[in-house]
């Protein structure tokens, strides 16, 4: 039997593309509904940086941060960690650490530059 006809397998990978699919919709929904910048993430394994980590950044969030569309902001964690202010990269990190390993909720207000970086304002996220 290979892998591919694995019953555990193919159940395992049928409820990952489920769940990814479902928040996908809910994204979806909240883009078109809550005239905020929204932002989703998907973690493999506890590590957002990882290659299979799914980040989805809504076409309001980009514009908020100065960008038009997925060529300029693509859907990837360092679009937006780029654009933090060095001030608040340790900040940051540690609180979103804290929401990814410790279930904990986070409320941070985070410095981040716009397309130029000449303007630099703060934006709330609540994790």
């Amino acid at each position: 039997m290979n892998k591919s006809q694995h019953p555990f397998l193919n159940k395992q990978l049928k409820a990952q593309l489920l769940l990814a699919l479902e928040s996908q919709k809910e994204l979806e929904l909240h883009k078109s509904h809550a005239g905020v910048g929204l932002w989703d993430c998907v973690i493999h394994h506890g590590d957002a940086l990882h290659a299979d980590s799914q980040w989805t950044w809504s076409d309001e969030f980009r514009r908020l941060l100065g960008y038009s569309n997925v060529n300029d902001f693509p859907n990837v964690a360092s679009s937006w960690a780029d654009l933090l202010h060095p001030d608040d990269i340790e900040y940051t990190v540690a609180g979103f650490n804290n929401h990814v390993h410790d279930a904990k909720e986070q409320s941070l207000a985070i410095g981040v530059c716009q397309t130029s970086c000449r303007d630099h304002y703060v934006m709330h996220s609540q994790l």
